[in-house]
């Protein structure tokens, strides 16, 4: 898979690809699944992509789409006022029933579990 692909449909969903909400009017980047409870899933993304630009008020569960083929758009995700943070430009999106979704990047390695850091050890980004 080729990280310039971003923008073409992926299932499950994934960080790295382009998400859109059609109030902002511009291609954003989904940075990765996560969960409150291990039964939910949510897309984290900046406030500025999920929301709105310079921090201005949404409404609760407006639709997060990601693009197919250039124009068409499928529902990926409803946003949540309760998990947004203008101030430091984070947000996060229930993601929708039936979209299936994984904890991957495209274009990086599968995530590794924490360890406790010991001396010598390599910092890596």
């Amino acid at each position: 898979m080729s990280t310039r692909n971003y923008n073409f449909m992926y299932r499950p969903l994934r960080g790295g690809i382009a998400i859109y909400n059609p109030q902002v009017g511009r291609l954003g980047t989904l940075g990765c699944i996560a969960t409150s409870d291990g039964q939910d899933r949510w897309i984290v993304s900046c406030y500025h992509v999920l929301c709105r630009a310079n921090g201005a008020p949404f409404p609760d569960g407006e639709p997060i789409y990601q693009p197919v083929d250039g124009n068409v758009q499928a529902l990926v995700a409803h946003n949540s006022t309760n998990r947004a943070d203008p101030a430091l430009d984070c947000a996060a999106a229930l993601v929708a029933n039936g979209v299936n979704s994984i904890g991957q990047i495209v274009g990086l390695r599968p995530l590794q579990n924490t360890a406790e850091p010991l001396v010598g050890m390599r910092v890596t980004h």
